[in-house]
């Protein structure tokens, strides 16, 4: 059997170099740092990853049944960015999101059972390659179009509500998204594949690679849109101290004095009345005060935040214990700021997730 070496297979292989790059950056940084987003990620520049792999073996071969296949490895695709957008948007699932992404990706499943949905065709450059026809090509279409719309959605939803400091950064993902979402369909319905064949494909992988290396680069990322921290506060509640302060939003002005003396009013009250224990999270319209008190000792660390998280609470939860273990030699004086500033360390050691807003 000859094999048809056609410029669609060799950039198919050039397009193997990006696409398997970001999934191993991806995957290396999960395996370090157990962010979920990375996994999502990583895990679907692999289904793309195996979308290439077929598509480069159905031109090679020129099997219209391997054709099929590069529809079914864009389905996990969508499903994985799908989890990927809402993860890093509200660290929960849309339901409506993935009724849409199954409803697209039913459809174009039923199409890959139609006859004669993959025809043969020459290229302009006299090569022969492979080509959808029909309901496939429609529901393949809608469901790129449909996952790479969300993508590049809020991918520009982070690069707006980016702080300055990671604008840079920020920008280098949403270019990437454009190139997933956008320009790889520019090329597809402005027939540039047929005089480039695989062209989409490039473009493709090298957007997945520019999000790979901005979200590895700064995983922070990851954290603008779910919620805006402002600050993380301990406080002695007898002398009603703050003993330590960390601020991540400089516009943010609170009299901690006060904010002390309301705390402790609300969890004595509430703790003689209903005696159900300390007070978890206070929310208000605007703001979560997420607290973590210790058993032994009369402090209380409050991290205040637009909104509260799994995330958020198991940083505070490691914080406040690490914070009880290391510095409560020093509560007995906690008029001698200077005992706590090593606090900061743990800052930089446990909210590293964390942006900062000036």
């Amino acid at each position: 059997m000859s094999l048809n070496w056609s410029t669609a297979v060799f950039i198919g292989i050039i397009s193997l170099g990006p696409i398997t790059s970001a999934f191993l950056v991806l995957l290396v940084r999960y395996f370090k740092e157990k962010y979920k987003h990375d996994l999502y990620m990583a895990m679907g520049w692999f289904s793309i990853l195996m979308w290439c792999v077929f598509w480069i073996f159905a031109n090679l071969l020129l099997s219209e049944i391997i054709f099929i296949f590069c529809i079914y490895a864009v389905i996990p695709a969508a499903f994985l960015i799908t989890f990927l957008v809402d993860h890093i948007n509200r660290e929960s699932v849309d339901p409506f999101k993935i009724f849409m992404v199954t409803a697209v990706s039913a459809v174009a499943i039923f199409a890959t059972l139609e006859p004669n949905n993959v025809i043969k065709h020459m290229y302009p450059n006299g090569e022969q390659g492979l080509t959808y026809t029909g309901s496939i090509l429609i529901g393949g279409s809608i469901l790129f179009l449909l996952a790479g719309g969300m993508y590049i959605y809020y991918m520009a939803k982070i690069y707006y509500q980016a702080p300055k400091n990671l604008k840079s950064i920020s920008s280098l993902s949403l270019l990437g998204s454009i190139l997933v979402g956008f320009l790889s369909s520019v090329t597809t319905i402005s027939s540039l594949i047929w005089i480039i064949p695989g062209l989409h494909m490039l473009v493709t992988t090298t957007g997945a690679l520019l999000t790979a290396i901005a979200f590895t680069y700064e995983p922070r990322l990851a954290f603008i849109l779910p919620f805006k921290v402002l600050r993380l506060t301990a406080i002695e509640t007898k002398s009603g101290i703050s003993i330590f302060s960390h601020i991540w939003n400089k516009l943010d002005t609170i009299d901690e004095h006060l904010l002390s003396g309301v705390l402790q009013s609300i969890s004595l009250i509430l703790n003689q009345a209903l005696k159900k224990g300390n007070i978890r999270e206070i929310q208000l319209e605007q703001a979560t005060l997420i607290l973590r008190r210790s058993e032994k000792f009369s402090v209380i660390c409050v991290l205040i935040t637009t909104k509260s998280s799994r995330s958020l609470r198991l940083a505070l939860n490691s914080f406040a214990r690490k914070f009880f273990t290391k510095f409560s030699q020093y509560f007995s004086n906690p008029h001698i700021l200077n005992n706590f500033e090593a606090a900061s360390d743990l800052i930089a050691e446990i909210f590293t997730f964390i942006p900062e807003y000036s």
